[in-house]
């Protein structure tokens, strides 16, 4: 009786918290984290509001734009996020409307576990995420994997996940885990059943690097993806699983960082040393082009026609159909380090993104001083104070091309975000 009290609660919460308030439609509101504060501006610059205050240390739009995924600190003051969040902590996970007030806790309260940010599943009803005792890491253990659902409090429709050394993947509409144990094998299971093994040999760690080879589903195909080591000792071979069991190899690419699908599963993306490769799904190579920042961070467009990267140079568009990049913004980008050894089980992935959920415009901070490359003899606006800007450029109907861009707000402005990436779809971060 309880457990159906708490569910039918949770799901009238749920109802409520999806109402948007006169003037939001949810689903162009730009999101970003300010001295632990969550706040949201429109993106012509009007309607900059706070939606959450306290100990904000990370947030997700969900796929719909309508709740939002919180990370709140415990025990400390928040404060200080990179610009890109910040790695496991002390904290409780919770989710909200876009206009905040309620927010149902996720996470058992008062645990004192770190956690990482929760990550939405592509339909945008479940969230995965980590968390571990404070001395796992140092010790050498393996985190706990986690996946609730949005509108059920703590402790109802939370699973815990086999465990893994890499980031497990979530299919698409949530009902199937991948994950890798330490011997190798490829689990796959329904949430919170036993898994089957599906494959081993797999790779957990990409030779020469020290980033995990994590399986990733094909978006909309029930295909999974995976990695086991190539003839040479620089190889990695990539192999495709489809959803009746046939296995065939995608690819094999020397000197693999990292990798990632495009949102309509079209295209493979993949980093090395020296290079970014797009792949198709048959193993054919589209292009490449050169690049050997191996913090660099790309971005994939909801529609999957374009290509933000960011490097700590500047930032570039790829567009996917004419196979071309250009150069967008020239000036100093802060990015995270690229990992360590044994920093791999707690790499998280870059899933608040940039664009805006029709691919019709994109967002960048910049420091005073900034070049945007198509107009370098015209200053970017800029406001008083402290802090760098944050932009918007749309692009233009024709010719795809980022227009000049405008500013939206001034000050300090941290996880950026306009649009959710699927985890399936983004690089990881340390």
């Amino acid at each position: 009786m309880k457990v159906f009290f708490w569910l039918v609660l949770g799901a009238l919460v749920v109802s409520l918290l999806a109402a948007c308030s006169p003037g939001h439609t949810g689903d162009i509101e730009i999101g970003f984290l300010r001295d632990g504060a969550l706040w949201a501006i429109d993106p012509d610059g009007s309607n900059l509001h706070q939606i959450e205050a306290g100990q904000m240390i990370g947030f997700s739009w969900s796929p719909d734009h309508h709740l939002i995924a919180l990370r709140m600190q415990n025990n400390a003051p928040a404060g200080g996020a990179s610009p890109f969040g910040l790695s496991d902590l002390n904290s409780e996970l919770g989710v909200t409307a876009i206009d905040g007030g309620n927010v149902i806790q996720i996470t058992p309260p008062d645990s004192g576990l770190l956690r990482s940010d929760a990550w939405w599943d592509a339909d945008g009803n479940r969230l995965l995420y980590r968390e571990e005792s404070s001395d796992t890491n140092s010790s050498g253990g393996a985190p706990q994997w986690k996946l609730s659902q949005d509108d059920q409090p703590a402790g109802i429709a939370r699973k815990d996940l086999p465990a893994s050394v890499v980031l497990p993947a979530v299919n698409s509409d949530g009902s199937l885990i991948a994950s890798i144990d330490a011997g190798g094998h490829v689990l796959v299971g329904s949430p919170g059943s036993a898994p089957q093994t599906v494959a081993t040999g797999a790779l957990t760690i990409l030779p020469g690097s020290n980033y995990p080879a994590r399986p990733l589903w094909q978006p909309g195909t029930g295909s999974l993806l995976y990695a086991t080591a190539g003839a040479s000792a620089d190889d990695t071979r990539l192999w495709l699983r489809a959803s009746d069991g046939t296995t065939r190899p995608l690819a094999t690419i020397p000197n693999l960082q990292q990798y990632a699908w495009s949102p309509d599963g079209r295209w493979l993306l993949a980093r090395t040393s020296s290079d970014y490769r797009l792949y198709s799904p048959s193993g054919d190579e589209r292009f490449s082009w050169n690049d050997s920042a191996s913090v660099s961070l790309p971005f994939w467009s909801p529609d999957s026609r374009f290509v933000l990267i960011l490097d700590p140079d500047g930032a570039s568009l790829v567009n996917i159909a004419a196979r071309r990049q250009s150069a967008l913004l020239g000036g100093g980008v802060s990015l995270p380090p690229a990992p360590t050894v044994g920093q791999a089980p707690w790499l998280r992935p870059a899933i608040t993104s940039p664009w805006k959920s029709d691919s019709s415009a994109l967002l960048f901070t910049a420091a005073p001083g900034s070049i945007w490359s198509a107009q370098p003899d015209r200053a970017l606006p800029t406001g008083s104070g402290s802090g760098g800007g944050l932009y918007v450029s749309a692009l233009n109907q024709q010719s795809s091309a980022p227009q000049f861009p405008t500013l939206l707000d001034w000050g300090t402005h941290q996880s950026v975000a306009w649009s959710t990436l699927d985890p399936n779809c983004a690089f990881l971060l340390t």
